[in-house]
């Protein structure tokens, strides 16, 4: 499991989504036949992957490869010598992957790149200095060099995603809002990939970060072998979506946020957030993919969210995987939708559901530690959400041995 306190390190750094308009559908095409529902997972172990597989009828998983945030909780030398217990590992997990009838995403989401140039002490200056930083480049484009080595005669469903989340704060808000140097660090990492394997796709993230506003004015990225994938990670609004997660705040859905302009939030405003994303799906017929989408468990009407956000990725047709399975307590679709509550002055309440109203406050991260959350009795709300919409695909015909 990844440290939850370093779960906002993902919106915020490449150490490294969603709506509905009436148009027509995406060109058919021969490897969109089957659309991909699933989790975001930090391990591709056995039972892991039986429960994605067995317990959720999820057909793909996200593999998470954290070198940077696993080098401590390994108590690894380097991020390089993480990396190299990941690709020495990788194999056995994409033949445990196969034999449950799991697609898999190798999401790179950090760098390994131990001998970075020296950035600003200003975090938003330090995100640009990194893009213009070719050490990182190099790194990246070899990560997927090793990669692709791997899988080039692998036969099955594997997607190369690229970067995770690619964020140059000083340009969030401009036009374009991407980093500026990653169409072209997509560009030369896809060439690097399609001089070893030519089987398995691409996906790119435009970004900027977790939103989608990258998708506007983001050049598409040319392969010759077969049509690029592009993925989106829907968290808006993130205020709602990260309570007490990066702020202490009980924040309603639907309801009124300051988040991008601010004004009232509910599904037709998060259709209206990715426009950017769905008008690139539009001008060039391209297959979209929802890499991440979450809310934390204690998340007043969590379940209508979720509910809200599944039902435009199924009317547009996209895959998705949610976020995340057997990785944070913060996203668990099993865990209570309780948490501990405290007054203005830090002082703790109660351990409860949590009221918009009541002018209470979350601990730092919801850490339970006061009061005992009841455990759930069946499923959650929030569960049975997801499992309503893994059913589509079919039950896993898989035994437990």
């Amino acid at each position: 499991m990844l440290n939850p306190g370093k779960l906002m390190v993902c919106i915020f750094a490449f150490a490294m989504s969603i709506g509905i308009t009436c148009f027509a559908a995406p060109p058919k095409m021969e490897s969109w036949k089957t659309q991909y529902r699933g989790f975001t997972v930090a391990s591709l172990d056995q039972e892991t992957l039986r429960e994605a597989a067995e317990k959720w009828n999820a057909n793909q998983v996200r593999y998470m490869m954290c070198p940077v945030w696993w080098k401590d909780q390994w108590k690894m030398p380097s991020t390089q010598a993480v990396w190299q217990v990941i690709l020495e590992k990788l194999p056995a997990g994409l033949d445990r992957a196969k034999a449950l009838g799991l697609a898999v995403v190798l999401d790179l989401h950090n760098i390994p790149n131990d001998h970075p140039a020296t950035y600003s002490s200003d975090g938003a200056k330090a995100s640009h200095e990194f893009w213009y930083d070719k050490s990182n480049l190099e790194v990246l484009i070899k990560c997927w060099e090793q990669v692709a080595a791997i899988c080039k005669d692998r036969d099955q469903v594997i997607w190369f995603d690229l970067g995770n989340e690619p964020l140059d704060w000083t340009v969030v808000h401009s036009h374009p809002s991407y980093p500026p140097t990653w169409p072209q660090w997509a560009q030369e990492t896809t060439d690097a990939i399609r001089k070893i394997d030519t089987r398995h796709p691409v996906v790119i993230e435009p970004g900027p970060g977790m939103l989608t506003w990258g998708f506007k004015g983001f050049p598409p990225i040319k392969d010759p072998v077969m049509p690029v994938i592009y993925s989106v990670h829907p968290y808006q609004p993130v205020e709602y979506t990260h309570q007490g997660v990066s702020h202490n705040r009980i924040i309603a859905f639907p309801g009124p946020n300051n988040e991008h302009g601010g004004g009232m939030w509910d599904k037709k405003r998060l259709r209206t957030e990715i426009m950017d994303a769905i008008e690139f799906q539009k001008k060039y017929g391209v297959r979209i993919y929802v890499g991440e989408f979450s809310v934390a468990r204690w998340a007043p009407n969590g379940a209508q969210y979720l509910r809200d956000l599944i039902e435009l990725f199924e009317e547009l047709g996209w895959d998705w995987n949610y976020h995340s399975l057997r990785e944070a307590d913060v996203w668990n679709l099993d865990a209570s939708d309780e948490v501990d509550l405290y007054d203005k002055d830090g002082k703790y309440v109660r351990t409860g559901l949590v009221d918009p109203k009541s002018g209470l406050f979350y601990a730092p991260y919801g850490s339970p530690g006061k009061g005992k959350p009841k455990p759930p009795q069946g499923l959650t709300s929030r569960a049975k959400v997801l499992k309503e919409y893994l059913e589509r695909n079919g039950k896993s015909k898989i035994k437990r041995k």
